[in-house]
């Protein structure tokens, strides 16, 4: 759309004429409305990585995590690789488990990556699940 990309040149545009340094793209899809991305974090994930559900009974949720375990590629370390460089699992918080899914549900999550334990919360599974993809 012509008008979408005039609004992003404007916007990029004025940031750089305030002399405001942009953060890059975190390679993520959809991109999310606002990120922060650490300088100094360089992060791996563990070969014993695990997803779990903190607060949630709900089977939906529980089979996306399943799905998604799957799907992850892991990658091999060399030996003597930092221990403190790993994420090693992911907490999945769901603040309703509500099952229904309609017309303007709630699909916002916050994802927060960390050494050691990383954390997803969302208020409804389908943005658990959102921040799952």
């Amino acid at each position: 759309c012509i008008m979408h990309a005039l609004v992003v040149v404007v916007v990029v545009w004025s940031a750089l004429a305030l002399g405001i340094t942009l953060a890059a793209d975190p390679f993520v899809w959809p991109l999310p409305s606002a990120y922060l991305i650490s300088s100094s974090m360089n992060l791996n994930v563990a070969n014993s990585f695990n997803i779990t559900a903190t607060s949630s009974s709900s089977t939906i949720l529980q089979t996306a995590i399943q799905r998604y375990m799957q799907d992850i590629i892991f990658t091999h370390l060399p030996d003597g690789a930092p221990s403190s460089s790993l994420v090693t699992s992911l907490a999945v918080s769901a603040k309703f488990t509500d099952e229904t899914l309609q017309l303007g549900v709630d699909e916002s999550y916050t994802l927060e990556i960390n050494q050691g334990e990383s954390t997803l919360n969302a208020n409804t599974i389908y943005g658990a699940m959102r921040g799952l993809e």
